[in-house]
C-alpha cells in the first residue's frame, strides 16, 4: 500500500507537459470600424471564433454596431502586425440588414481559406472564403435551425 502511495505522489510532482505556461504578445485590433457602444459578442458552438489556415488567421464574431446584430470576419496575415479591414458576413437572406445574426463559428479549410457559419432568419447559413472575399452564402439545409457547429477532417468538413 505504501508503494502505491508514493508511486501515486510520484507522479503528482511531475509537472504534465500539457501544463506550459501561457504567454501573451501585444494587443491587436481585430474590428476596424466599430463604434462607441459596440458589443462584441464571441460566443459561438463550440467556441469556434477563430482559425487558421495555411498563413492566415481569421477571427469572426457578432456585433450590435448597426442597430442589430451582425457577424463579421477579419483576416490577418501570421507575419502581418495588423488585421485586415473586417467583411460583413450575414448579409445574405433579403433584408439581412434588419435580420438579427447570431452564434458565428469559423473553420480552417486550408490554403488560406475558411468556411463560415452563422444563425439567421431562423435558418443556418453557410459561407466560404478567405482574405480576398467571400463567396455567396447559402441556407444549409432550407429549414428552421440553429446554433451551428462546423469540424473537418480527413474526409471533409462537417455541419451540424
Amino acid at each position: 500500500m505504501g508503494r502505491i502511495l508514493l508511486c501515486g505522489l510520484g507522479l503528482l510532482a511531475i509537472p504534465p507537459a500539457i501544463a506550459a505556461p501561457w504567454s501573451f504578445g501585444d494587443k491587436i485590433t481585430v474590428a476596424q470600424t466599430s463604434k462607441p457602444r459596440t458589443f462584441h459578442h464571441v460566443e459561438s458552438s463550440g467556441r469556434k471564433n477563430i482559425a487558421v489556415s495555411g498563413d492566415t488567421v481569421g477571427a469572426i464574431w457578432e456585433d450590435n454596431r448597426s442597430g442589430v446584430p451582425q457577424v463579421y470576419v477579419a483576416f490577418k496575415s501570421i507575419v502581418a502586425p495588423a488585421f485586415e479591414p473586417e467583411w460583413r458576413v450575414s448579409d445574405a437572406p433579403p433584408r439581412a440588414h434588419t435580420l438579427p445574426a447570431y452564434e458565428p463559428v469559423i473553420v480552417a479549410l486550408g490554403a488560406g481559406r475558411f468556411l463560415i457559419g452563422w444563425e439567421q432568419n431562423s435558418g443556418v447559413w453557410l459561407r466560404s472564403g478567405g482574405s480576398h472575399g467571400l463567396d455567396p452564402a447559402v441556407q444549409l439545409g432550407g429549414v428552421e435551425a440553429g446554433q451551428i457547429t462546423l469540424a473537418t477532417g480527413a474526409r471533409g468538413t462537417y455541419a451540424a
